[in-house]
C-alpha cells in the first residue's frame, strides 16, 4: 500500500505505518504466526514487525533490508531523495558507473533506454 496507484490506504506516514497495516491484515485474515520473507524495503517492514509484534512471526527470512530505525543511527531518506542523493548513500565508490549514472538522472525518466 501507498505507493504507484494503489488504494485503500488514505495515508501512510512512514514504516510504521505499513507495519500497523500489516498486523491489521494478519488480524482480518485471521491468522496467527506467519512466516514472513522480506528483501530490501520489505526486509524493513518485516524486520519492524518482527522486532514489534514477535508473536506474529513463525520464522522470519530478511533478504538485503534496508535495515531498522536507530534514533542515534538513522539511515539516509532513500525514498524521498533525488538520484544523485541516493548514489551519494549508497555507493561507497561514487566512481562506479551506477553511482555516475544515479548522479547524473534527475528522475527514472532519464535512465537509457538501453541500459541493462
Amino acid at each position: 500500500p501507498g505507493f504507484a496507484e494503489s488504494t485503500g490506504v488514505d495515508q501512510v506516514d512512514g514504516i510504521f505505518d505499513l507495519v500497523l497495516h500489516y498486523v491489521d491484515l494478519l488480524g482480518v485474515l485471521g491468522l496467527g504466526a506467519v512466516p514472513v520473507v522480506g528483501a530490501s524495503f520489505g526486509g524493513w517492514i518485516a524486520a519492524e514487525l518482527a522486532a514489534l509484534y514477535p508473536e506474529r512471526i513463525a520464522r522470519l527470512v530478511l533478504a538485503d533490508a534496508v535495515g531498522l530505525w536507530i534514533d542515534e543511527a538513522p539511515i539516509g531518506e532513500l525514498f524521498g531523495s533525488t538520484p544523485p542523493e541516493v548514489a551519494q548513500m549508497i555507493f561507497h565508490d561514487q566512481e562506479h558507473p551506477l553511482a555516475q549514472m544515479l548522479r547524473a538522472m534527475t528522475s527514472i525518466a532519464d535512465v537509457p533506454e538501453d541500459f541493462a
